[in-house]
């Protein structure tokens, strides 16, 4: 997940065979526990791939967040 700047904050590596949006919800929840004590993000920039109502559900259940996903 990267940040302002550019920079990535965390990541996840698996083999090609696994989806992206199978590892959303996991990203999210790394992030949270390596970053929790300096910020807690409300948004959630992510393309049309995790477009899911599961993982918008969990943003917003479980992070206080909200999935922000472009129109194309």
């Amino acid at each position: 997940m990267p940040s302002i700047s550019g920079s990535t904050l965390s990541y996840m590596i698996t083999p090609a065979n696994v989806a992206d949006i199978d590892m959303a919800k996991p990203l999210v929840q790394k992030l949270k526990e390596d970053y929790e004590e300096l910020f807690k993000p409300s948004y959630y920039l992510m393309d049309a791939g995790y477009d899911k109502p599961e993982l918008d559900q969990a943003l917003y259940e479980k992070y206080n967040g909200q999935g922000t996903i472009s129109i194309n």
